[in-house]
């Protein structure tokens, strides 16, 4: 009979669900990703995802594994904006691996100290084999001053001459076109199948350092995705899809005969936060429900204070001059007629990061309510540009004559339904590139880092196996198998993004992953030593995508991918550890005695 720290494998169904809901994430691995259609049952209406997050949205998760799966990828992704689905694969990966030592007999306490030393494994081999973005960028070439003492004439005997001054020391400063294409290896690296929406990425880069965004002079080459937006447009082909200067926004057919007479005027502008109605209120300061107002005053016109709220508005707006209001949220239907009488243009849902960048551009100060404007909240300084006619919308630009740095990526699409994975994508690649900007490292991509962390994992095991007359074999025997079964997790990661290339079978994939893993053990300590070694060159790709780990094409986010692991851990050590306590409870005897007993 087991001990009271051993668990019955059946028993443990929060790991079961882990293990489940993982299963959504297979298809969103590596560069050939899967789109999914998510249909509801009541109305039948369906909505097209393309990654995990999507999916997790679309489903109705009422158990409390589910919600906290859902809650991890969902903090993840809203910090990285990316790697979410090797997130969520891992977690089921390992979730399975803690099943196995499970049923192997291994006790809880035991399984968690060895899976937290596999994963310490491989996060020491990601510190150790990341690559400088600088080696990604720029390849092997002789320094200036290299060439310099090439050409320097060469004196013998004492006190020689010291070139202390040389035009070969001087380099001219990099124009924002230069840095453009600085970014592009990296960009390219990090592309992961969205070749194009990269491409508008560098173009966004390229646009902020040309428009003179705060400090650009300093970073011309950083990416700063708090001033890009992103604006969809149905009914065009996606190859007129563009990176526009300024904010780019949809007005309908009434908007646009006012926009076309404010074009290339200088307009004041003001700006909501918020939706801009005459029953809105601040989070914090909402009426309570089921509240009726009663008043001995009749309603003769039907509108009540609405009717005096919008005239209070417009009254304001004309006082002060304002020709521009920009919302983050909704506007009120009675008002924006109105406005349009007065030649005042009202344009809602323009993203936060839109509005801050014209806040910064214009001197105007964001309010909450209308009734908190003011001479000094309004801002001055913006135009309108007309960019294209859309038949029942047209698509305008609304920029500063200061410059922002503000940069609108227009999407396009014949099929609606692919609108809002194109954005997803757009977005999931300026992160990318973002982090790797931030991180000044990217990781081999291609499963290399992953195979390198199978090696280390079963060097681990391995070498802890040998040692003779260790005492304690027992919790040796428990290590070793539990690093065994994470390596066995990583490789099935590496197979599943290999088989979704669609150039091999999933058996393959695991094949060609167990020989690139004896090619690496053969290599000893050398195999990802140096960053101007194999590592920079990418030649260790693997089944399907070797081609373009061949050509140093493909890496990974440092970051992003260590805080997925840890998350990814964080969420099977917890979700084992409270199967753990619902299936034996908590004993307080055995608290003292047993020390291994690791609470999360």
């Amino acid at each position: 009979m087991l001990s009271s720290g051993v668990l019955k494998h059946q028993q443990h169904v929060g790991l079961q669900k882990v293990s489940a809901l993982a299963g959504l994430a297979h298809s969103s691995l590596g560069p050939c990703k899967s789109y999914k259609f998510i249909q509801e049952e009541g109305s039948r209406e369906a909505a097209l995802a393309c990654s995990c997050v999507r999916l997790l949205q679309s489903l109705e998760l009422s158990c409390a594994v589910g919600q906290l799966v859902s809650e991890t990828v969902r903090t993840h992704h809203g910090a990285y904006g990316s790697g979410s689905a090797c997130l969520l694969f891992m977690s089921g990966a390992w979730s399975r691996a803690a099943l196995e030592s499970l049923r192997r007999g291994i006790p809880a306490p035991r399984l968690v100290y060895a899976m937290s030393e596999g994963l310490d494994i491989c996060l020491q081999a990601c510190r150790k084999h990341s690559v400088p973005l600088d080696v990604v960028n720029t390849p092997p070439s002789p320094s200036l001053s290299t060439q310099a003492q090439a050409r320097r004439p060469q004196h013998k005997g004492p006190g020689n001459i010291k070139l202390t001054h040389s035009r070969y020391f001087c380099e001219a400063p990099a124009s924002p076109a230069q840095n453009h294409r600085d970014l592009g290896p990296a960009a390219r690296a990090l592309s992961h199948g969205g070749v194009r929406s990269m491409e508008l990425v560098l173009q966004a880069s390229l646009l902020q350092s040309a428009t003179g965004a705060a400090g650009a002079e300093a970073r011309c080459s950083a990416l700063d995705i708090g001033r890009v937006v992103t604006c969809v447009v149905p009914g065009l082909s996606e190859d007129q899809a563009c990176v526009l200067a300024g904010c780019v926004v949809r007005l309908p057919a009434e908007g646009a005969v006012v926009a076309q007479r404010m074009s290339g005027q200088p307009l004041r502008v003001a700006l909501v936060t918020g939706d801009l109605c005459a029953r809105y209120r601040h989070l914090g300061s909402k009426s309570p429900t089921g509240v009726s107002h009663v008043t001995d005053r009749l309603d003769r016109g039907g509108s009540g204070g609405e009717a005096q709220w919008t005239a209070s508005v417009l009254t304001a707006l004309l006082r002060l001059g304002v020709n521009l209001v920009l919302v983050s949220g909704a506007t009120s239907g009675a008002l924006s007629p109105q406005c349009l009488a007065h030649r005042v243009l009202l344009v809602d849902r323009v993203r936060l990061p839109a509005l801050k960048a014209i806040a910064e551009a214009t001197g105007a100060v964001p309010v909450t309510y209308a009734s908190q404007l003011s001479e000094r909240c309004v801002g001055t300084g913006v135009t309108l540009t007309p960019w294209r006619d859309l038949g029942d919308h047209q698509a305008v630009s609304i920029s500063t004559l200061a410059g922002a740095g503000l940069a609108t990526a227009v999407l396009t699409s014949c099929v609606p339904a692919k609108l809002r994975a194109l954005e997803d994508e757009f977005w999931a690649c300026a992160h990318r590139l973002h982090r790797a900007l931030q991180d000044g490292a990217l990781l081999p991509g291609a499963g290399v880092i992953e195979m390198v962390c199978v090696r280390d994992l079963q060097r681990h095991a391995q070498q802890h196996l040998t040692l003779p007359g260790e005492a304690g074999a027992a919790p040796g025997l428990y290590r070793d198998t539990v690093l065994m079964l994470m390596a066995d997790a990583l490789t099935d990661y590496v197979a599943t993004v290999t088989a979704n290339s669609g150039q091999c079978s999933k058996l393959h994939s695991w094949t060609a992953a167990g020989q690139e893993v004896k090619r690496l053990g053969a290599q000893g300590q050398m195999g990802l030593g140096g960053v101007s070694g194999e590592a920079a060159q990418g030649q260790m790709g693997l089944g399907g995508v070797s081609g373009e780990a061949a050509q140093g094409r493909v890496y990974d986010n440092l970051s992003v991918k260590v805080e997925a692991w840890r998350r990814a851990m964080d969420l099977v050590l917890l979700v084992l550890q409270t199967d753990a306590e619902v299936i034996t409870g908590i004993d307080p005897e055995a608290l003292r005695t047993e020390t291994d007993l690791m609470l999360l």
